[in-house]
């Protein structure tokens, strides 16, 4: 009987303990901070077995915008390996929109709806890599060449 109790309780911690959970740690505070753009908490059900690539802009910084088209060709190698790209900004949900909109730009994107400072971003653009556990695995500010086949690679090989 106590095997039996014993067998139960570590296949519980060995199966939680492989489950993806963007509900703790530096993936955790984020994405509570983290809004659709209706307005509802963003959820990361669907991104099972993805590695999530969060790209902090605002469309009022010059080099975010002259990056997004090149993150947009980008977005289908990134997704075809198993990565899920989304815009982040602090700005309203209208604005985001209305620029997004304007320039023909399909990504996903979200509200952040603290303050950036509480992430360490201190300048835009930011962009946060996280693997399928939620752990960050990758941080850069400043812009990154998306169309560049290093730069692209180095992020598809991340761990």
């Amino acid at each position: 009987m106590s095997y039996r109790i014993y067998f139960l309780f570590f296949l519980t911690l060995a199966l939680s303990g492989c489950q993806k959970n963007f509900s703790t740690g530096e993936a955790g505070k984020l994405m509570a901070n983290l809004e659709d753009m209706n307005g509802n908490p963003l959820t990361l059900s669907e991104s099972e077995d993805q590695k999530l690539l969060l790209h902090f802009w605002g469309t009022w910084c010059k080099p975010c915008l002259e990056e997004l088209p090149a993150l947009v060709r980008a977005e289908e190698t990134l997704e075809e390996n198993k990565f899920r790209v989304i815009l982040v900004s602090e700005e309203s949900a209208e604005d985001i929109a209305s620029y997004l909109n304007k320039k023909g730009i399909p990504l996903e994107s979200a509200r952040y709806i603290g303050a950036l400072t509480e992430l360490q971003i201190h300048a835009l653009p930011a962009t946060f890599v996280f693997n399928e556990h939620g752990d960050k695995i990758f941080n850069k500010s400043g812009r990154i060449a998306w169309d560049s086949e290093e730069e692209i690679q180095q992020i598809l090989t991340l761990d």
